[in-house]
């Protein structure tokens, strides 16, 4: 098959897939050994400078591909390889739209007529050529000026590859976007980056709503122009830094240009935007990757929006405990001496929760170092810094705590133990019931992105038994305990389960989580009628209808968690204005050895 060189547009070319095998280097692996042309070694690190990256999508060994390409040197020039025995095609569309790419914009090299026939089939849009249209590229490209010289585009898509990857050990999307800690900040000094303004106007399409192609006098217009609010985005998470990926300039409730650059697709980010504008019209131009929704969707993105510090000159030293509607409601309290105690992703990828669980917090401070240790040794869904917390190490003025992750986590006790609980996993699926195993070893069922097998599973089983979820009287104990070893002036504040089912329920495990949540509300509410200096946040005056939820019972629009923010931002300048009252009239101060003998008691059996 010869690809006639008027056919590839290497303006366009965004991608360069290649084949390993007798295309980017001679022999083919798995037969002999290979030989790598130095002229393609070269040309890789060209079009890396070029802003143009390279892909793999080869039938081999990853192992073996992987240990050839790093004795070449060239196994971190590539992103996303595809190493396997499947057939190219599909796997050449998984790459695109995991980089999110347009098929036009990528070019496929194989030296195999019928895997360019088959991937041309499949996307017919896609450019493809054969091997002996390498000397062309290599030609073509050294006209090319480097255009990035310190390889940021490259970077980025490596951003993206791991967080692709670490999506893959999420229950869904919602959860990963939560996990990934996704920071937007607006800038109004448009004027001082106007050069990468222009080029996202000029060159974004598929997350470009307004499409308004601008010179570079036009756009200096704009930006003078005082009766138009113009503003740039400023986008990071926890995997890395994007820069400056958005610009809108609005005018009278109206949007002239409303663009994104697809290097944040997926993270939400338009969406967020469009929500914090308040729903402005524009006259939308062709087609766009995502739609906007004129409703409040968007829940994981902090925005720091300083609610706390609204009308007050005051900062509290505050420490937040608990998932995802912790996070999202801390994310108003902007730079107030916050201690975020949430839901975090480990080292290795897993997602870290139990130790936010009642039975996590007690045990953080009663369990001796030599249990801790053997703890983190035995059970792999437990990390080096399960244990770290600092509540019980500073006089905090105010603790933030949720229900949601006893109301949904298992419990399970060591066997012979007195006290020694952990917690983890959907409480409808137990570990030590051999009939999960399965689904938690393939990830049928949500397993924080740990990897299970059967050894461990066993083991687990013989040294573990599964007590359930806790039961709301002794959710009630915890509590009580935890309020009595905090500082006396500390504010304790919890948040409740809403009570209004989920409709588009889909998941088992949340099965009638309306129920759960009306038991460990009574509980709760008992809890804050006996103890003074503890008030409860009762998010059932926030929920109004399917409306006030996204995709679960427990995770709301961000309307529903800005109501929550209000109220203890409320709570906390009221107490302070007329002094924390302490001492709750049925706590009795215990001395710490009283105090360890009390807890061993009350968790006995």
């Amino acid at each position: 098959m010869q690809i006639q060189d008027d056919l590839i547009n290497y303006e366009k070319i965004k991608l360069i897939i290649w084949d390993l095998d007798d295309t980017f280097w001679k022999g083919t692996l798995s037969e002999e050994n290979t030989t790598l042309p130095q002229e393609n070694r070269e040309l890789i690190f060209k079009l890396n400078k070029s802003g143009i990256v390279n892909s793999i999508c080869s039938k081999n060994d990853y192992d073996l591909t992987k240990k050839e390409l790093v004795k070449y040197g060239v196994w971190d020039s590539f992103v996303f390889p595809s190493i396997n025995w499947d057939s190219k095609a599909k796997r050449i569309k998984a790459i695109i739209e995991d980089m999110q790419l347009r098929d036009e914009n990528v070019l496929f090299l194989d030296d195999n007529t019928h895997n360019l026939e088959e991937a041309r089939f499949y996307l017919p849009k896609l450019m493809v050529a054969s091997d002996k249209e390498i000397p062309k590229l290599i030609h073509k490209i050294k006209g090319f000026e480097d255009s990035d010289p310190q390889l940021k585009r490259l970077r980025q898509y490596k951003v993206l590859e791991s967080k692709t990857k670490e999506r893959t050990r999420f229950d869904n999307d919602n959860e990963f976007l939560h996990a990934s800690k996704i920071k937007v900040t607006l800038h109004k000094d448009c004027s001082a980056v106007q050069g990468r303004l222009l080029e996202l106007i000029n060159r974004t399409n598929q997350l470009n709503y307004t499409k308004k192609r601008l010179t570079l006098d036009e756009l200096e217009i704009l930006l003078k122009d005082k009766d138009y609010d113009c503003r740039y985005m400023y986008v990071k998470d926890r995997f890395g830094d994007y820069g400056i990926t958005g610009f809108y300039a609005l005018k009278n409730n109206e949007l002239e240009h409303f663009l994104f650059s697809c290097r944040i697709m997926g993270m939400g980010v338009e969406q967020y935007i469009y929500e914090y504008l308040g729903f402005p019209k524009f006259d939308r131009q062709g087609e766009t990757t995502i739609n906007l929704k004129e409703r409040n969707v968007v829940t994981w993105i902090n925005a720091r929006s300083s609610l706390l510090k609204e009308n007050s000159g005051d900062k509290y030293n505050i420490i937040a405990k608990g998932p995802c509607d912790i996070s999202q409601t801390m994310a108003f309290f902007g730079d107030n001496n916050i201690v975020e105690e949430f839901t975090y992703v480990a080292n290795n990828g897993m997602s870290v929760e139990g130790h936010n669980h009642t039975y996590g917090i007690i045990g953080s401070l009663t369990f001796s170092q030599e249990v801790k240790d053997e703890i983190k040794d035995d059970l792999i869904f437990v990390d080096e810094n399960y244990f770290d917390t600092k509540l019980f190490n500073n006089d905090f003025d105010v603790f933030v705590y949720s229900l949601h992750t006893d109301a949904n986590l298992g419990v399970y006790k060591k066997m012979g133990s007195l006290n020694q609980y952990v917690a983890f996993g959907e409480a409808a699926w137990p570990l030590t019931d051999e009939m999960c195993w399965a689904k938690y070893i393939e990830g049928e069922v949500f397993n924080s992105g740990v990897s299970f097998n059967i050894e461990f599973l066993k083991k687990f089983s013989t040294d573990y038994e599964f007590v359930g979820r806790i039961s709301p009287e002794d959710f009630y104990d915890n509590l009580r305990l935890i309020r009595s070893l905090l500082s006396e002036k500390t504010l304790f504040l919890i948040i409740n389960g809403s009570e209004l089912i989920y409709e588009n329920n889909r998941s088992e495990s949340y099965s009638k989580r309306e129920e759960v949540h009306k038991e460990f509300n009574s509980s709760l509410q008992k809890f804050v009628q006996n103890y003074s200096n503890t008030h409860l946040i009762d998010v059932n005056k926030f929920i109004v209808g399917q409306e006030s939820y996204t995709d679960n019972i427990n995770h709301y629009v961000r309307s529903v968690y800005y109501k929550i923010a209000k109220e203890i931002k409320e709570i906390i300048e009221v107490n302070h204005s007329h002094g924390i009252k302490v001492l709750p009239h049925k706590l009795i101060t215990l001395g710490f050895a009283d105090m360890i003998k009390k807890i061993a008691h009350t968790l006995k059996g």
